[in-house]
């Protein structure tokens, strides 16, 4: 819960967040919150995957596909710019399955860093409000593979490439650049400034609904 003027945000927020792991290896996240007072609510899971089981491993030869022509372009200091852009051919472009190294000696303004990593957002129609296939992931070592699926309209794309291996994880192992890839599937950055964002606003009577599923296979 969050209560009223907790960092600024009006409204005492209640929210319940469900963990469902199940036997063919999917996990689904169910996000519910209320309010008493209009606030901005836009909640996701910040996980990060590496699926050789290998932290010291990066992910730039893991294959990733993304099923999104548009993305939300950004400014210098990565703020949103309010304009849905073509992302065809660009460093972005995962609508063809592709390695996550691949073109990263491109630049794209607050999305793509040259050399370094992504912070891309990927817009989706999901307006019937069920779960769609908005990111595949494989490692073509390993053979797992994990398809994310989500009600959301919005996909963040983050490969981890600002860790220096100053924090440790399992064993005391230092997380490295690259070392992992979040993909948040979450409602639009920003967009209380942007009126052709979909809105972020709840209100009171109304209820916030988020689902997320994770599902893990391995190819053959």
């Amino acid at each position: 819960s969050s209560k009223d003027g907790e960092e600024g945000y009006p409204g005492n927020l209640s929210v319940t967040v469900t963990y469902k792991l199940t036997e063919d290896n999917t996990l689904s996240i169910h996000y519910h919150a209320t309010t008493d007072q209009p606030t901005i609510v836009n909640l996701t899971s910040h996980g990060y995957f590496n699926l050789s089981g290998n932290p010291r491993k990066n992910i730039l030869d893991h294959i990733l596909y993304i099923p999104s022509e548009k993305t939300a372009g950004c400014d210098d200091e990565l703020l949103p710019t309010g304009r849905i852009i073509s992302l065809k051919n660009t460093a972005l472009d995962f609508n063809t399955p592709r390695t996550i190294g691949s073109r990263l000696d491109e630049n794209i303004t607050g999305q793509v860093f040259s050399g370094k990593g992504y912070v891309g957002g990927y817009v989706f129609d999901n307006s019937k409000g069920t779960p769609s296939l908005m990111a595949q992931l494989t490692d073509p070592d390993t053979g797992i593979r994990m398809e994310l699926f989500s009600d959301q309209p919005f996909l963040q794309l983050y490969n981890a490439w600002l860790f220096d291996g100053s924090d440790t994880g399992k064993n005391n192992i230092p997380y490295q650049s690259s070392c992992a890839i979040a993909l948040e599937a979450q409602g639009f950055n920003d967009a209380p400034h942007h009126e052709n964002f979909p809105s972020i606003v709840l209100r009171p009577g109304e209820v916030y609904r988020q689902r997320t599923v994770y599902r893990f296979l391995v190819k053959e």
